[in-house]
């Protein structure tokens, strides 16, 4: 069995896989409405029996996970095949780097949590949640390590800086 590493993987490749998802959903999503069902019958439940239209997250729903792990697929594509990403992987990232990336990634993503999706429109709904979940892996795999890759040697030269001055006041 043949292996792919991710970076032989192509921005195309990404964008194929991206659209062959979103395809085979929108595609599922017909058949059904031929078919004379509703993929939606969830929500039209959940809007006739809860007590507070507050209490309906259209987030649960298997449509916005598709929209999610789709923009999840470009946006890792996107990072991955990035002048960002290749200029930070030039640079060998030390232990504190590694840490400071994954603590900063995780930050976004937490940060990711608070953006509300608008809900005025299901489609609009569906749309800004690809939009946002293609934002999030570009910015956590190739921005956060570029910014660590150009910030941290201005760092660690202001630290040693401040350690050769304290030396020479000390001594």
């Amino acid at each position: 069995m043949n292996k792919i590493s991710l970076e032989s993987l192509k921005l195309k490749h990404y964008i194929i896989a991206t659209f062959g998802l979103l395809g085979s959903a929108m595609a599922t999503y017909g058949v059904l409405r031929v078919l004379g069902l509703n993929p939606l019958w969830s929500m039209d439940r959940a809007v006739k029996w809860c007590a507070k239209q507050e209490y309906i997250h259209l987030d649960t729903t298997p449509f916005f996970s598709m929209m999610r792990y789709c923009g999840f697929m470009l946006g890792m594509g996107l990072g991955l095949n990035s002048a960002f990403n290749k200029k930070a992987s030039e640079v060998p990232f030390s232990s504190g780097m590694k840490i400071t990336s994954a603590i900063l990634a995780i930050g976004v993503a937490k940060l990711s949590e608070r953006v509300p999706l608008a809900k005025f429109n299901i489609g609009f709904f569906y749309f800004s949640a690809f939009v946002a979940n293609t934002i999030l892996p570009f910015l956590m795999i190739a921005m956060v390590p570029y910014i660590v890759s150009r910030v941290w040697p201005v760092i660690v030269r202001g630290v040693d800086k401040r350690k050769q001055h304290w030396n020479l006041v000390n001594n």
